[in-house]
């Protein structure tokens, strides 16, 4: 039998063996509020992107804002 993670289901009075994968999915910082209903990022549609609604800056696209993450910031 192959390495990997196994999963036996028992259904009724049959019993199924899959493989299975792990999957872990890391998210950035969310213990800090960035924005609220009252104060939301606007679309800039000439930038064709979401800007800050204070200093007008573009946001990061959520790829662009993983690539910056260096370590998890929160564990399963």
């Amino acid at each position: 039998m192959a390495r990997g993670n196994w999963l036996l289901l028992l259904l009724g009075n049959q019993v199924e063996l899959w493989e299975s994968e792990l999957h872990q999915v890391w998210w950035p910082a969310h213990d800090e509020q960035m924005y609220s209903a009252d104060r939301l990022p606007r679309w800039d549609a000439r930038a064709k992107a979401f800007t800050d609604p204070d200093i007008g800056t573009v946001l990061p696209t959520f790829d662009e804002a993983c690539e910056d993450l260096i370590e998890p910031s929160s564990t399963p």
